[in-house]
């Protein structure tokens, strides 16, 4: 294995650990949303666990499939920390002015 590929496998093995690190940000974002805006429809709440495993299946249903780019580190924590706090504080905002 040349150094590219090694580079290669330690980047994959690293986006993949902060992917598993960061479901449970992704569970307590979903739980919140569901509490402050499905909850009040009628609907049963979700925990952060199922709210994470919602997660899990809308990013497999929906992730690209047969892509040859591996994503950078960089894409990953974007992905992963970013997006559901600005979804947390998106939703709060909304929560706040009463929608």
């Amino acid at each position: 294995m040349g150094a590219a590929e090694g580079e290669k496998s330690r980047n994959a093995l690293t986006v993949l650990a902060i992917c598993i690190a960061c479901l449970p940000l992704d569970g307590f974002a979903v739980k919140s949303l569901w509490w402050w805006f499905v909850v009040p429809l009628g609907v049963r709440p979700v925990g952060i666990v199922h709210g994470a495993a919602l997660v899990f299946v809308g990013r497999y249903l929906t992730g690209s499939r047969g892509g040859t780019k591996t994503p950078t580190i960089s894409d990953t924590v974007s992905a992963m920390v970013w997006w559901p706090l600005i979804a947390l504080a998106i939703g709060w905002a909304l929560k706040s002015v009463g929608i």
